[in-house]
């Protein structure tokens, strides 16, 4: 037992001296014909750097054009076109879909209109506005948001659009009055009632003359222009009926911009009209499909044209080496010990190309970065690279580099050690 222990242990010794030996031999190798080795250098990285920044530009640019229409809740907004019947249990459901980010239902549209003006002021014309209902997480009021919509105190909190609150003179903490009208049994009514501005949401996120208001507004509203009692704005009416409440439309959007293609085709499968921006979605995908096509492509045509040159270079240097390689078999070196000597001279091409490689890359992205800083949306960068992606780039670099060596070694270990020593 004791005696196998240490044959073992001197044959791990042995090996471990035979590597540091090879490694010595293949770097000097590679030092002494250090022109190859520069040749390879420069085929590798005039293919793998070009390849870097071709496909920092891709993910750079696609990346920035997702990257703006996730940035617009506009683009996730699927829009209602007509009128229909959703009760509680459609919304739900619709709510509890993992690719909704938001629901909330409507009402009639002809119902959700206001009429609103300074009750100080009175020079200044009232406007008459849409009422849109809102709840927690409503997308277009990110940080414009009622104050927890639908609690106490908050039944006559609105959010009013730039363009309403500029048209009526207004700012966020003041009041103005809401003025509702209807006809009932023939005669003319209306009641007015007080609204406070919570705040203004800015005009890239509404256009129109818009006041953003909880549910139960928009309820009673509609309750009361249908000639119904509404205690909470103080009109006297019809009493209302006990039947579950179904609302005529709804506004919904998607988690992500890839969801809105297929809530698209949720609703139209359903029959139910919408609009959505699921074209500009698709075409940025498509964008993408393509540009991947391209890289492959090119980085397929740049990665066999170099493999094929540092291939024919490495064999060609290798039978400059012929004799040096049947000494060494002549001295006893193993034959796997002969194929590594190809193989290390490669990969230390392949691990010195792959350096340049991100080095050339660097110093291009900060040029094109600086060069073209402002021609995409927000203040993203034209090229971008992840470093998962670089680590992968050079691993493929220094396997593809090993590849290119297999000939060689092939070579070396075949040709017979008398041809080998004879004198030319």
């Amino acid at each position: 037992m004791h005696r196998r222990q240490r044959i073992s242990g001197s044959s791990a010794g042995q090996r471990r001296r035979l590597g540091v030996a090879l490694a010595r031999m293949t770097l000097s190798a590679y030092l002494h014909s250090w022109r190859f080795g520069v040749c390879h250098i420069l085929a590798i990285t005039a293919a793998l750097a070009p390849l870097l920044v071709l496909l920092a530009l891709k993910q750079g640019i696609v990346t920035a054009q997702l990257d703006d229409l996730a940035r617009s809740p506009h683009n996730l907004e699927i829009r209602h076109l007509d009128q229909g019947l959703f009760d509680d249990a459609w919304f739900a459901a619709m709510a509890a879909r993992d690719d909704v980010a938001f629901v909330v239902p409507r009402t009639r549209f002809l119902a959700a209109t206001l009429i609103l003006r300074d009750p100080e002021d009175l020079g200044i014309p009232s406007l008459q506005v849409e009422m849109t209902p809102t709840a927690a997480g409503d997308p277009i009021l990110e940080g414009h948001a009622l104050s927890e919509p639908g609690a106490p105190g908050t039944f006559n909190h609105i959010v009013l659009s730039e363009s309403a609150a500029r048209r009526l003179q207004t700012h966020p903490g003041e009041s103005v009055e809401a003025v509702l009208q209807r006809t009932r049994n023939g005669s003319p009514e209306a009641v007015v009632f007080p609204l406070f501005i919570v705040d203004v949401l800015p005009a890239d996120r509404e256009e129109r003359d818009v006041a953003f208001v909880t549910l139960d507004l928009l309820n009673e509203t509609e309750a009361y222009r249908e000639g119904f009692a509404v205690g909470t704005l103080g009109a006297d009416g019809d009493s209302r009926p006990s039947a579950a409440r179904t609302y005529a439309s709804f506004r919904l959007y998607a988690r992500r911009v890839d969801d809105v293609p297929r809530l698209r085709e949720y609703f139209v499968d359903q029959r139910i009209d919408v609009r959505t921006r699921a074209s500009e979605v698709e075409e940025i995908q498509r964008l993408e499909r393509n540009l991947t096509t391209v890289f492959v492509i090119i980085a397929s045509l740049a990665v066999g044209g170099a493999a094929l040159s540092v291939s024919v270079s490495i064999l060609s240097n290798t039978m400059r080496q012929q004799r040096e390689l049947s000494v060494l078999r002549l001295i006893g070196l193993p034959r796997s010990a002969v194929t590594m000597l190809p193989m290390g001279q490669a990969a230390i091409s392949g691990i010195t190309a792959a350096g340049l490689s991100v080095a050339v890359y660097t110093g291009a992205s900060v040029l094109l970065n600086d060069r073209f800083a402002g021609t995409l949306p927000g203040e993203a960068s034209v090229t971008l690279i992840t470093s998962g992606d670089v680590a992968i780039a050079c691993v493929a670099t220094v396997a593809v580099a090993l590849l290119s060596a297999v000939g060689a070694s092939v070579w070396a270990v075949t040709v017979r050690i008398d041809e080998g020593l004879r004198d030319e």
